[in-house]
C-alpha cells in the first residue's frame, strides 16, 4: 500500500448514550481493544504451532467535562430510576440485579478529513469515577465503559466511514 499523509487522522470524538450527548471532554476518548491468546506448544516445534483467540474485550474511555447528574448516573451505572426529576441523583443500587446497558456512539473525525462513527449497541459502565471539587481546576469526571458483544452477530459494534452516515446519528 502506498503512503498517503491523508490517511493520518486527529481531532476529537463526541460521545452520544442513548441518543444524548454527554457533552465536553478533556483528554480525548479511548478506544481499547484486548485480546487474550492460547498458545499451543508441540514438541517436535521449537516455538508456538499454533495461536487461538481465547476471549476479546472492548472498553470505551473518556473524561468529561460536563458533570450533569444525568452523565453521572450514567458513569456510575445506575438505574434511570436513581435520578429524581433530573435534580436529585441516589447513590448506589437499590434493588437492581444488572447494570444498565445503553448504546454508545462515537462520532470523530475519519482519514482525509472525513467523518468516522463507532456504533456500538451495548455498552454498561466499568467506570470507578473521582468526583475532585478544587479550587483551582475544573471538575472531571473520568467514565470507563466496557462493550458487551451482540448475542446473535457476535460483534461488538461496527466502524463507519462516511459524513452522511455520521450526520444521520441523531445526538441530542
Amino acid at each position: 500500500m502506498p503512503k498517503n499523509a491523508q490517511n493520518i487522522i486527529a481531532g476529537s470524538a463526541d460521545i452520544c448514550i442513548d441518543g444524548v450527548d454527554m457533552g465536553l471532554t478533556t483528554g480525548g476518548v479511548n478506544v481499547r481493544f484486548e485480546r487474550t491468546f492460547v498458545e499451543t506448544e508441540a514438541d517436535q516445534i521449537l516455538g508456538i504451532a499454533k495461536r487461538f483467540v481465547n476471549m476479546e474485550r472492548v472498553y470505551v474511555d473518556a473524561t468529561l467535562l460536563e458533570v450533569t447528574l444525568e452523565n453521572m448516573r450514567i458513569a456510575l451505572g445506575y438505574p434511570s430510576d436513581n435520578l429524581t426529576g433530573g435534580t436529585k441523583l441516589c447513590l448506589g443500587y437499590n434493588s437492581s440485579c444488572y447494570l444498565p446497558e445503553h448504546e454508545m456512539i462515537l462520532r470523530g473525525p475519519a482519514p482525509g478529513c472525513g467523518c468516522r462513527t463507532f456504533v456500538l449497541d451495548r455498552v454498561v459502565s466499568v467506570s470507578s469515577p473521582e468526583y475532585n471539587m478544587q479550587r483551582t481546576q475544573e471538575v472531571q469526571f473520568a467514565v470507563s465503559f466496557e462493550v458487551l458483544k451482540d448475542e446473535t452477530t457476535g460483534y461488538f459494534g461496527c466502524i463507519y466511514d462516511g459524513c452522511a452516515f455520521q450526520e444521520a446519528q441523531t445526538c441530542t
